[in-house]
């Protein structure tokens, strides 16, 4: 079931975070100005990635220059080469489907 980012900011960070992107971009990150506030992660940079729909629809993936990454299907989101090399520059925006799976930072460790 689809929540609001408003009750979403609310749930665990380790089970799934549904979210009902509509007309507007979805910012995930640890900083409280992001519409999905993730305080207890520490691996979640204050502005992780931002999620939005295209005029056809479409929904797209951006990680944010974060720390730790973002991994789209357990792949990871690039950015560009930048030109100096020393700047780190947003991912190449990524679309997504339904049924993707999204991991902010690297996993957790498994169980012991």
């Amino acid at each position: 079931m689809l929540v609001s980012a408003q009750e979403a900011v609310k749930q665990d960070t380790s089970i799934h975070l549904p979210l009902n992107i509509l007309d507007e971009e979805v910012r995930i990150g640890r900083s409280r100005r992001n519409h999905v506030v993730l305080l207890r992660d520490p691996e979640v940079s204050k502005k992780h990635c931002r999620l939005w729909r295209d005029a056809r629809g479409d929904v797209y993936i951006q990680d944010l220059a974060s720390t730790n990454g973002t991994k789209l299907n357990g792949h990871w989101l690039r950015a560009p080469e930048s030109v100096s090399g020393a700047e780190k520059l947003p991912s190449v925006p990524a679309k997504m489907c339904v049924g993707d799976f999204i991991v902010l930072g690297p996993p957790p460790p498994p169980p012991p």
